[in-house]
């Protein structure tokens, strides 16, 4: 007996009808969504799939600085700590 499980389409896209149902496999082929990826929303949001389901989530990560008061800090992390100067006299109190 296969364990092959399908799961019912309520969407619009371009290779898969309304109504039918298909494997994970075959979704994972269509969208190009990893299959463990898929099977991870299956589990979670239940077993329907529509197009917000099928939707590749891509999180943008800045890499450069944009703010000006990024700008300005990291200028200022760059500079050297100066060294205190070796002709200046301590006191020491005890």
């Amino acid at each position: 007996m296969s364990d092959t499980r399908f799961y019912k389409f309520l969407g619009k896209h371009k290779d898969l009808i309304t109504g039918h149902e298909y494997t994970v496999s075959h979704y994972s082929e269509v969208t190009g969504i990893l299959k463990k990826t898929l099977q991870n929303r299956i589990y979670r949001y239940g077993g329907v799939v529509d197009d917000k389901f099928l939707e590749p989530h891509v999180v943008k990560v800045r890499l450069t600085l944009e703010t000006e008061m990024e700008r300005v800090s990291m200028a200022w992390l760059r500079k050297p700590i100066t060294n205190l100067s070796t002709d200046v006299k301590h006191d020491t109190i005890y």
